[in-house]
C-alpha cells in the first residue's frame, strides 16, 4: 500500500530511518518526523549497506525528496548512501 502513496506533495523532507525485527527478519523503515507519515516499511534480508541504499532509493521513487537524514550510529548508514549516489546532510 505505501509504494502507492505519492508523496510529492510532501516536498523536500528530513527522514528518520531505523529498523526493527520480526520474526528475526528486518524490517526498514523511513518515516517523515512531523507527520510521522510512514514512507517506507519493506521487510528485507538484511540489513546491509546496499539493502539499506536501496531502501532510500525505493522512498525516493515514491516522489520523496530527501532533504536529510536522522539515524542512529549503525556502521553500514554511511556506506548505504554511496551506494545509492545519494549525498545528504546527516543528523546521528
Amino acid at each position: 500500500m505505501l509504494a502507492q502513496v505519492d508523496a510529492t506533495p510532501l516536498g523536500p523532507v528530513i527522514v528518520l530511518r531505523d529498523e526493527t525485527y520480526f520474526q528475526d527478519q528486518p524490517l526498514l523503515l523511513v518515516v517523515e518526523p512531523l507527520s510521522a507519515s510512514i514512507l517506507i516499511a519493506q521487510a528485507l534480508p538484511d540489513r546491509q549497506a546496499d539493502t539499506w541504499g536501496l531502501a532510500l532509493l525505493m522512498t525516493r521513487d515514491q516522489g520523496v525528496t530527501i532533504a536529510g537524514v536522522v539515524e542512529d550510529m549503525a556502521r553500514t548508514y554511511p556506506k548505504s548512501l554511496d551506494e545509492a549516489e545519494l549525498d545528504l546532510s546527516v543528523q546521528k
